[in-house]
C-alpha cells in the first residue's frame, strides 16, 4: 500500500472518517504520516506506540517491554487505532512495543500531524475525544477485573469487559490466571462452571459468551452489571 491508497482506507476508520476529506488528505500527504511494514520475525517495534498508529493489515500485540516478563496489554486486529492517548502524555510512560504475530502494515502519525488536524477540524476533534473516552471506560472495566474478589467474579468481569460475544484469549489460560491474580486450578474451575451453567462455550482459546445478561446478574454486583 502506498500513501495514495491510504486515504480511502482511513475514510472508513473512526476518528479519521469524521474528518473533512481535504483535511484528511493534508494529513496523509504531510511529513508526519509514514508507513511501516513488519514481519513476524521483526524485533519488537517501539515507534508505533509513540505515535497515533493504525494497523492496516495483519495481527499484532502491544506488550510491556520494560517488565522482566513481557505482558500482553492489547491484541490488535486490522484497522485498530492505538496510541491516541499516550502520544499527548507529558509524563514518562512505561515502555511498550508492538510485536507482529504475522506480516503487518502500519500507518504512523506524529503528534504534530494529529495536533494540526485536531485544531482545524472540529468533527475530528469530537471523534478523537470520544475515542479517548472509550479507552478510559475500557481501562476502568479492566481494573474491575483485577480488583474483584472471587475467581468467578474476576473471570466474569474479564469476559463482560469485552465488546464481542466471541473472544480469543490473548494469553494461554495459565498466563490469564497470572494476569487476573488467581490460581490456574481456580480459573479452570470457573471456566468449567460457566460452561456447565450454559453461560459460555469453549473452543480451544476461543470463548463464546452465550448469555451475557445472566453472567452479569449472577457473578457481578448490580452496579457492575450496568457498567457493561
Amino acid at each position: 500500500m502506498t500513501k495514495s491508497e491510504l486515504l480511502p482506507v482511513l475514510s472508513t476508520i473512526s476518528p479519521f472518517s469524521l474528518a473533512a476529506k481535504e483535511h484528511l488528505r493534508e494529513l496523509v500527504e504531510s511529513e508526519g504520516c509514514s508507513l511501516l511494514a513488519l514481519t513476524k520475525k521483526s524485533a519488537p517495534a517501539r515507534e508505533p506506540c509513540r505515535n497515533v498508529s493504525v494497523l492496516l493489515a495483519g495481527r499484532a500485540e502491544i506488550v510491556s517491554s520494560s517488565a522482566e516478563k513481557p505482558v500482553i496489554l492489547r491484541t490488535l486486529s486490522p484497522l485498530a487505532v492505538f496510541g491516541a492517548a499516550s502520544v499527548f502524555c507529558k509524563e514518562e510512560l512505561p515502555e511498550t512495543a508492538l510485536v507482529a504475530k504475522e506480516d503487518v502494515l502500519l500507518c504512523l502519525f506524529s503528534k504534530e500531524a494529529i495536533f494540526t488536524l485536531l485544531t482545524k477540524d472540529t468533527a475530528f476533534l469530537a471523534a478523537y475525544l470520544s475515542l479517548l473516552a472509550g479507552r478510559v471506560a475500557f481501562l476502568n472495566r479492566k481494573i474491575l477485573c483485577f480488583t474483584a474478589g472471587s475467581a468467578e467474579k474476576k473471570l466474569a468481569l474479564y469476559l463482560l469487559s469485552e465488546k464481542e460475544n466471541t473472544l480469543s484469549l490473548p494469553h494461554s489460560v495459565s498466563s490469564l490466571s497470572d494476569a487476573l491474580g488467581i490460581a490456574r486450578a481456580s480459573l479452570y474451575r470457573a471456566l468449567d462452571l460457566f460452561a456447565a451453567e450454559g453461560l459460555i462455550a469453549r473452543e480451544g482459546r476461543k470463548i463464546h459468551i452465550l448469555d451475557r445478561a445472566a453472567l452479569a446478574e449472577k457473578y457481578t454486583e448490580n452496579s457492575a452489571s450496568r457498567i457493561f
